[in-house]
């Protein structure tokens, strides 16, 4: 699993930053997800969320968006009321 929001210290969404440490230069996400990228072992599933192109201000490099583009989509779906008791315990408290 590669968790691009957790290493852009952003959760993705219009409220991302919020409880989170300051993004990193987009410079220095790559080079944390370089880290982790080389640590995969290539012989396996890679799972990562579907994201857009950018994390609050860092950016997926090109060649991973690239393979996320041309990758099999799993959508996991969750019931509202679920959602929203997430999301408040993500969000407001």
């Amino acid at each position: 699993v590669v968790d691009l929001e957790g290493i852009a210290n952003h959760k993705g969404s219009a409220f991302g930053a919020l409880g989170q440490d300051s993004q990193p230069s987009n410079e220095q996400y790559e080079n944390n997800l370089f880290e982790k990228w080389i640590s995969l072992d290539f012989y396996r599933n890679i799972w990562l969320e579907d994201e857009s192109k950018a994390i609050g201000k860092n950016f997926i490099p090109d060649e991973i968006w690239i393979q996320m583009g041309n990758s099999t989509v799993i959508a996991l779906e969750m019931e509202k009321p679920l959602r929203i008791n997430r999301l408040e315990k993500e969000y407001a408290q």
